[in-house]
């Protein structure tokens, strides 16, 4: 997994967390935020290294699903892309309200 792939990972699981099961929340966690390895988590939760990657493998088809679904996560992706567009025109740039609102929407995102 490159990095662009584990990071968008990580965006869907943090949209997406609250639908998966408490395992599975665990074991990502361990896994994207912690960096922990298969056998690492193994040895913490007491269970196999394939239990931990079929856990990985089954949540994260679970959180493409629902981003197919849903669609959280793309849509934040043209919210922040349209953002930064606006946030480039010069009566934008200019106005010091325009640029806090940007700034709150961004970081709520």
């Amino acid at each position: 997994m490159d990095i662009t792939d584990r990071l968008y990972s990580v965006s869907l699981f943090d949209y997406y967390c609250d639908m998966l099961t408490d395992k599975q929340q665990t074991i990502l966690a361990m896994f994207y935020y912690e960096d922990c390895g298969l056998s690492e988590i193994a040895d913490v939760l007491n269970i196999s290294r394939q239990a931990v990657l079929d856990a990985i493998k089954s949540a994260e088809r679970e959180l493409a699903r629902l981003e197919e679904k849903i669609g959280c996560v793309k849509r934040a992706e043209f919210i922040k892309k349209d953002l930064l567009k606006l946030s480039a025109l010069p009566e934008v740039k200019s106005s010091k309200d325009a640029n806090a609102i940007i700034s709150r929407i961004s970081e709520r995102i």
